[in-house]
């Protein structure tokens, strides 16, 4: 017996003596997290944003805001109105190229084929940067002079009353739109 304890004295001091590598976790360093405030951006850049974004965001309009457009705060009734409003924009003076600044809260939206003050914008921005008051303003084209509005006037009443084009064909849509 005194030789297996011996034996087993001397296996269990070699255990000991025997370095055994130990991974200690080293303490992480305490996660740091940056916060970073909402940028506020200038009124051009919100005006920019306002026209060329796919999707606008309530985020970038004041409450009031939202609310005189719809009275449920919808920001999806302003993006019908928006779109709505481009679409014109574009058809009358073709693609949007920029904003600029015309002094105070005034902006110029110019357009490829629209002289330069030809819808011209007041923006008004709260202090983080949200669309508070818009108005657009664009310049009046002259109306029809009288002579020329009733001769148009008159060839849309024969148009429809005779279910004839311009030309003098008839016109299948006319008829079908009478009936």
């Amino acid at each position: 017996m005194k030789t297996h304890l011996a034996h087993l004295l001397l296996v269990t001091t070699s255990i000991w003596l025997i370095p055994i590598p130990l991974a200690i976790a080293k303490p992480k360093p305490a996660q740091s997290v940056t916060v970073v405030p909402p940028q506020v951006i200038s009124p051009a850049a919100a005006l920019n944003r306002l026209i060329v974004a796919e999707k606008l965001d309530a985020s970038w309009f004041t409450p009031a805001f939202l609310k005189a457009v719809d009275k449920n705060s919808d920001v999806n009734a302003l993006q019908m109105q928006r779109d709505i409003t481009m679409k014109l924009g574009r058809f009358r003076y073709g693609s949007y190229k920029s904003v600029q600044s015309i002094g105070g809260s005034k902006y110029r939206v110019l357009f490829e084929r629209a002289e330069p003050d030809a819808v011209v914008i007041k923006l008004a921005i709260d202090a983080k940067g949200r669309i508070a008051n818009l108005e657009i303003s664009e310049k009046n084209k002259p109306a029809p002079k009288a002579p020329a509005q009733a001769a148009a006037q008159a060839a849309l009443d024969k148009s429809f009353k005779t279910n004839t084009r311009a030309n003098g064909e008839s016109s299948p849509v006319l008829l079908s739109l009478k009936q």
